[in-house]
């Protein structure tokens, strides 16, 4: 009877430390890329919309969800910028033609993005590819072209996060900004008159 006991006891410890154990251990890291300003996550923007502040200090900073013809239609600014960051962007010919509107009053446009859609990807002639591996690998390494923001050591990123770049575009509209360790461009810039839009073939970065 006692060794009964003595089993009954020994497995009960062993269980509530199991559940204990359970309970505390570290959560697994949720990479689900939501790209939303609420989510601490790794792929969302909270971080980002809290420090933006800080960055530009002077700055009025708005959130908007709307689509970006409901955003700029009827506003006429100046010397703004827009930042759109989502896993696809899908902008139609009225959304086109007011984001050119915005861009040629001397206004910036950064875009990151996995898919630019077909109107965008149409008017700049443009096109994406990958370099293509395992996923979990460390990415290729990228850097700033500019001599002033170029890093000593290349930038690497685990999860494949650098190997998007654009495979075609107008090469007279287009100022290269950052390439990859292939010579690939994977952040560049197309200037609208007085304005500039900015293109990152990623989100995650």
């Amino acid at each position: 009877m006692k060794g009964l006991k003595l089993y009954l006891v020994i497995s009960a410890v062993f269980v509530v430390v199991y559940v204990v154990a359970q309970y505390y251990k570290p959560k697994p890291t949720d990479w689900t890329p939501t790209y939303l300003k609420e989510d601490k996550l790794p792929f969302g923007l909270f971080i980002l919309n809290k420090e933006i502040g800080s960055l530009f200090p002077n700055a009025v900073v708005r959130s908007s969800r709307e689509p970006v013809y409901n955003t700029l239609k009827g506003v006429n600014y100046r010397n703004s910028n827009y930042l759109l960051i989502a896993g696809s962007l899908n902008l139609d010919k009225l959304d086109y033609r007011e984001l050119d509107r915005y861009l040629r009053n001397g206004n910036d446009v950064f875009i990151a993005t996995f898919e630019l859609g077909k109107v965008l990807r149409g008017r700049l002639k443009i096109q994406t590819d990958v370099v293509y591996g395992i996923a979990e690998k460390e990415s290729v390494p990228i850097n700033f072209v500019n001599p002033s923001l170029k890093s000593k050591k290349a930038y690497r990123f685990n999860k494949g996060l650098g190997d998007q770049f654009f495979s075609h575009f107008d090469s007279t509209r287009v100022t290269i900004l950052g390439k990859n360790r292939n010579g690939q461009a994977n952040f560049i810039k197309y200037s609208f008159g007085k304005g500039s839009l900015y293109l990152l073939p990623n989100p995650q970065l």
